[in-house]
């Protein structure tokens, strides 16, 4: 079981990559560039869709921090 996780995980990177470039060199032709890098896809971050706002709030509450 563990091999074939392992060729499916192999094969997922080697997909991702094939995308990845494919899209790099298709917008390249246009003067465009992607805006992530293939180490983040390969990472899985998660992107953050918070408002600048509910940042700033969620870190004024981390803190502590009494706003007037």
């Amino acid at each position: 079981m563990k091999y074939a996780k392992a060729k499916h995980d192999e094969w997922s990177r080697q997909y991702l990559y094939n995308i990845y470039m494919s899209e790099t060199l298709r917008l390249s032709v246009e003067g465009k560039m992607l805006n992530a890098r293939y180490v983040d896809l390969l990472q899985h971050k998660p992107i953050d869709t918070r408002t600048g706002d509910e940042i700033a709030l969620d870190i004024i509450e981390r803190l502590d921090i009494k706003v007037n």
